[in-house]
C-alpha cells in the first residue's frame, strides 16, 4: 500500500477549504519507516502494532509505512483526528489540556530522570491530567467515529472506498453503527451538516448557506421566497436564518437557528415593528430572493406612521414571552431566551412610544448602555 502524496494533501486541504473554509494549518505528518517504528513507540510509549497515532500536545499525526493502509491510517489521524483538535470545539480543548499537561510535565522533570512510574504518579494528582481524563471520556466515541468516517469519505473521493469496506469489514459492532449512523446523518442532510454537527467551525457565506438548504432535511429551495443570513455569523455561534416560505415552522439545533414565517405573517410583523422580524430584515444578508424587494421592505419600515396598534402589539408580545419563559427553571436556555426576548419587546414599545425606531437589537442593545 502507499503512502499518502503531498499532491493529495494538497488537494484534500483545497477541498476541506472549499466545503468547510478551513483546512490543516498547524497539523503535521510525520510518515516513519518500518524500520523506525519500533524505537518511535517506545520513546512514545505506544503499541508498536498500531498502524498511527495523533499527539494533540504537539498536534502530530505519525503514520506506520509497515501497515497494509498507510494511505487510510493518514486519511484517519491527519485530517481525522487533526481537523478534529485544530478546530472543533470538542478538540480544541483536548489540545489545550494535551498541551497545558506537557508543559506541566515540562516544569516537573526539566533536567533530571524520571521513570514511567513517576510520570503517572505525577498525573495522578495534576489537575490539568484529570480533566484531560474527564474530556477523553466524553468525547471518545465522536473522537474516534469522526476520524473513521473521514477515513470512508476521504477514501471515497480518491476512489479506493474497496480498501475502506475492507479494512473495517470485521471491526466491533458499535463502531460500524457509529459509523452507519454518521453515513445516514451525511446522507440525509449533506456533508456540510455533519461537519457542523460535529463541532466544526462555521463559516457561513451564501454558496454554504445554500448548500446546506438545498441538502438539509426538508429545507428545499423551491418553496422558498427569500433567506436572510443574520445573526453574530461567529464560527462556533448557531446560523441564523430569516426564511420567507409558504411552509412555515422554526428549527433548531445545535448549529442552526431557522425561523421562518409567511408572506402574510412578514407583512403584518413589519407593519407593528415586531423586532423579530425587523432585525433580520434590516441587518440580514440576502441569500435568496429579490434584492429590490428586500430594499422596499427597509424603506418602507423606515416611513411607516408608528402606530398605538404598533406599541401595544410589542407590549402583548413581552409579556407572552414573559409568560413563556416563566414556564421553565431559572437559568435554563427556555428561560433566559424567553426573558430576554420580553426585555427586548417591551424595549421596543417603549421606543416606539417616544416616537423612535430603533429597529434592531443591537440598537436597542447600544440605547441600553448610554
Amino acid at each position: 500500500m502507499k503512502q499518502i502524496s503531498q499532491n493529495q494533501i494538497r488537494d484534500i486541504a483545497e477541498h476541506y477549504k472549499r466545503i468547510m473554509g478551513v483546512a490543516p494549518r498547524r497539523t503535521k505528518l510525520e510518515n516513519i519507516s518500518p524500520a523506525q517504528w519500533g524505537d518511535f513507540c517506545i520513546r512514545a510509549n505506544l503499541d508498536a502494532n498500531s498502524a498511527g497515532i495523533f499527539l494533540p500536545r504537539n498536534m502530530t499525526a505519525y503514520v506506520n509505512l509497515s501497515s497494509n493502509t498507510p494511505e487510510l491510517t493518514a486519511f484517519h489521524e491527519y485530517f481525522g483526528h487533526g481537523l478534529f483538535c485544530e478546530y472543533s470545539q470538542e478538540g480544541r480543548l483536548l489540545a489545550k489540556l494535551e498541551r497545558r499537561l506537557m508543559d506541566d510535565e515540562r516544569a516537573e522533570f526539566s533536567g533530571r530522570y524520571f521513570s514511567a512510574e513517576d510520570l503517572q504518579k505525577f498525573r495522578e494528582n495534576n489537575s490539568n491530567f484529570n480533566l484531560l481524563q474527564k474530556q477523553r471520556q466524553k468525547n471518545l466515541r465522536l473522537y474516534e467515529i469522526f476520524a473513521v468516517w473521514t477515513e470512508h469519505y476521504l477514501s471515497e473521493l480518491f476512489g479506493i472506498g474497496n480498501q475502506f469496506k475492507q479494512k473495517y469489514d470485521s471491526a466491533p459492532k458499535e463502531l460500524k453503527e457509529g459509523i452507519n449512523n454518521l453515513l445516514k446523518y451525511q446522507e440525509e442532510n449533506g456533508e456540510l451538516a455533519l461537519f457542523y454537527e460535529s463541532g466544526m467551525p462555521r463559516y457561513p457565506n451564501k454558496e454554504r448557506v445554500k448548500k446546506v438548504l438545498d441538502e438539509f432535511s426538508n429545507s428545499g429551495l423551491k418553496d422558498i421566497k427569500m433567506v436572510l443570513l443574520y445573526g453574530s455569523k461567529k464560527p462556533y455561534s448557531d446560523i441564523d436564518l430569516f426564511i420567507v416560505s409558504e411552509k412555515s415552522g422554526d428549527f433548531s439545533n445545535s448549529w442552526i437557528d431557522i425561523r421562518t414565517v409567511t408572506k402574510k405573517e412578514l407583512d403584518y410583523k413589519l407593519s407593528v415593528f415586531d423586532i423579530s422580524v425587523t432585525d433580520p430584515i434590516l441587518t440580514g444578508e440576502l441569500i435568496v430572493g429579490n434584492e429590490n424587494d428586500l430594499e422596499q421592505k427597509r424603506k418602507k419600515l423606515k416611513q411607516q406612521p408608528i402606530t398605538r396598534e404598533s406599541i401595544f402589539y410589542n407590549i402583548i408580545r413581552s409579556k407572552e414571552q414573559r409568560i413563556y419563559a416563566e414556564q421553565y427553571q431559572v437559568g435554563s436556555n427556555e428561560h433566559r431566551q424567553g426573558m430576554g426576548y420580553s426585555h427586548t419587546f417591551m424595549e421596543n414599545s417603549s421606543r416606539l412610544s417616544q416616537g423612535r425606531r430603533e429597529l434592531t437589537k443591537a440598537e436597542l442593545l447600544r440605547e441600553n448602555r448610554t
